[in-house]
């Protein structure tokens, strides 16, 4: 499966309003205790999902993203809440809620568009790809 970096394009969006949700206050800084490649946010407040993306990890020059299906297999920039992600147990991916997740693995997260370059990301991402902000879903320590 080849993977190509596009900015446009739809993304697999799936569901419908889970309910009013509070989204979560965030800071535009990148954790230096995350893992390498995996973009994410320090969260200052817990928020709900409002949609959910489903999709493959897609692991490009030591970047991850969310692939979605085929024909467009369109990319989105998954930015995970810092305190929910961490080295994979195998040293292999990562681990997002205690689940490790490496290149091809099938991944449901909850969230919504965060659009293009509003969150900064790790040098080896490509920021113009379309970011989903990854709702919290554990209390902030």
């Amino acid at each position: 499966m080849g993977h190509q970096i596009r900015a446009a394009g739809a993304t697999t969006v799936v569901g419908a309003l889970l309910g009013a949700a509070l989204l979560g206050c965030t800071t535009n800084r990148q954790d230096p205790d995350a893992p390498a490649g995996v973009p994410n946010r320090i969260v200052e407040q817990q928020g709900g999902a409002e949609v959910a993306l489903e999709g493959q990890v897609a692991e490009i020059d030591g970047c991850f993203y969310i692939e979605g299906p085929e024909p467009d297999n369109a990319l989105t920039l998954a930015i995970f809440p810092a305190h929910e992600v961490a080295e994979a147990s195998d040293g292999e991916g990562f681990s997002y809620l205690g689940e490790d997740y490496a290149d091809g693995d099938d991944i449901f997260v909850g969230g919504n568009m965060a659009g293009p370059t509003i969150y900064g990301v790790p040098e080896v991402c490509d920021e113009d790809i379309q970011q989903w902000r990854v709702n919290s879903s554990t209390e902030i320590p």
